[in-house]
């Protein structure tokens, strides 16, 4: 009988935490987008690069133009990319966890269709 009661319990309080963090268990998604606006952000060493995507989808996964944050570690590599694609007027296809208010992009690539 003890048992059962813990396994309730315990159930119990899971259900509870994951009601109070519905966003906990998201995962990482791939996007093919076109770059809106890409650049430095900031004028401070604690400043890091945006840049402005359009989700291109049938169904997008946002509406409109999203802010999304380049760390400062991969800022040169990640924003050569960008500008590549709205110079060469070519989509990209990123990786991103849209969770937070601010997504930070894992990994970018041009696509060439």
């Amino acid at each position: 009988m003890k048992t059962k009661k813990t396994v309730l319990v315990t159930l119990l309080l899971c259900g509870l935490v994951a009601g109070w963090f519905p966003d906990a268990g998201a995962a990482p998604a791939w996007y093919m987008c076109t770059v809106d606006m890409a650049g430095p952000f900031g004028t401070t060493a604690a400043s890091s690069s945006r840049v402005y995507l359009t989700d291109t989808a049938t169904d997008p996964a946002w509406a409109g133009s999203k802010q999304f944050v380049i760390t400062t570690t991969r800022a040169k590599e990640y924003l050569a990319v960008a500008l590549t694609a709205v110079a060469s007027g070519k989509k990209v296809k990123i990786n991103s966890d849209l969770s937070s208010e601010s997504p930070t992009i894992s990994a970018i690539y041009v696509v060439n269709e």
